[in-house]
C-alpha cells in the first residue's frame, strides 16, 4: 500500500471530510493525536478547495517514500505532471527546511520511482498562514520544477499555472503510474552483498594474510554465530588486522 487514502480528484471533492480523515487514521495505526487529524482534515478541505476547477486527476494522501522511510502528503497527478505537496500547517513563514523536505521528495520521484522519470514534478510548499510568495515557474534540467510556495488559498493557482506551461497532451494514465516500480539506490552494504554474490575467499588474488587466513577466521566467526543461536545467546566478535587484510571480505562472506 503506497498511500493511505487515493481516488480519482472528482471523487475525492465530493466525498466526506471526516469519512477521508478516519481512513487516514485508520491505516496510520493506533496513536495517532488529535493533532494529527485536525491537520489532515485542514489539508483535505484546503486540496478540496483548491482543486474545484478541476475535473481530472488522481490524488494519494500519505505517500510513502520508502528510501527515506518517510511520507509526502499528498500526491497529485493531473495532465502528466506530478505534484508532491507538503503541508505545514499553521506555519507563518516557508522556512529552508520544509523548502529542501519536498524538493527530496521531489527527487526521490523522479530517481526511483520509474513512472516518475520522465514526467514534469513540481515540489509545493504550502505553508497555510504564509504570504503570498511571487514564483517563476522555472524547470531545472532534469524536468523537476523550481520549488513552488503558496500559502493556504494559492495552491490551485499554483496548479493551473503548471498545467498551463508543462501540461501533457496525452499523459500516462494513473493507473500505469500506480503500478510502476519504486527501484531504489542500495545502500553501500546492500551493493557490495550483491556485488560479490557467488564469490569466495578463493576468488580473491590478493590479500595481505591470504585466502587460508580469511578461511580460518570465518569459519571461526560462523561457529560462534551457530553457537549463540543454538544457545540463544549474544556474542561479540572482533576482527582485527591491518588495511587490506581481508576483515570486510570476511564479514560479506558471512552474509
Amino acid at each position: 500500500m503506497r498511500s493511505y487514502y487515493q481516488e480519482d480528484l472528482a471523487r475525492f471533492k465530493v466525498a466526506d471530510t471526516d469519512q477521508i480523515v478516519s481512513v487516514l487514521s485508520h491505516r496510520s495505526g493506533p496513536g495517532v493525536t488529535q493533532e494529527q487529524k485536525d491537520a489532515w482534515r485542514e489539508e483535505v478541505e484546503i486540496l478540496k478547495a483548491e482543486t474545484g476547477s478541476l475535473d481530472y486527476g488522481r490524488i494519494f494522501l500519505e505517500f510513502t517514500i520508502p528510501r527515506m522511510g518517510k511520507r509526502a502528503d499528498a500526491m497529485l497527478l493531473v495532465q502528466g505532471i506530478l505534484f508532491v505537496i507538503e503541508f505545514k500547517v499553521g506555519e507563518v513563514e516557508y522556512r529552508k527546511a520544509d523548502v529542501d523536505q519536498c524538493v527530496d521528495y521531489a527527487l526521490d520521484m523522479r530517481n526511483f520511482h520509474e513512472g516518475s522519470h520522465d514526467i514534469p514534478i513540481a515540489p509545493v510548499l504550502v505553508a497555510t498562514n504564509a504570504q503570498k510568495h511571487d514564483n517563476n515557474y522555472d524547470m531545472y534540467d532534469d524536468e523537476v520544477i523550481k520549488p513552488v510556495l503558496v500559502g493556504r488559498s494559492g495552491l490551485g493557482h499554483a496548479i493551473t499555472e503548471t498545467v498551463s506551461r508543462y501540461g501533457a497532451t496525452a499523459p500516462m494514465g494513473s493507473d500505469a503510474w500506480e503500478r510502476s516500480r519504486y527501484r531504489p539506490t542500495p545502500t553501500i552494504i546492500e551493493a557490495a552483498r550483491v556485488l560479490y554474490a557467488k564469490h569466495d575467499v578463493a576468488d580473491i588474488t590478493r590479500s595481505e594474510s591470504g585466502a587460508e587466513n580469511l578461511t580460518t577466521t570465518t569459519d571461526t566467526v560462523e561457529r560462534i554465530i551457530k553457537k549463540s543461536k543454538m544457545l540463544r545467546r549474544k556474542s561479540i566478535c572482533f576482527v582485527t588486522g591491518v588495511p587490506g587484510s581481508g576483515k570486510t571480505l570476511a564479514g560479506l562472506n558471512l552474509t
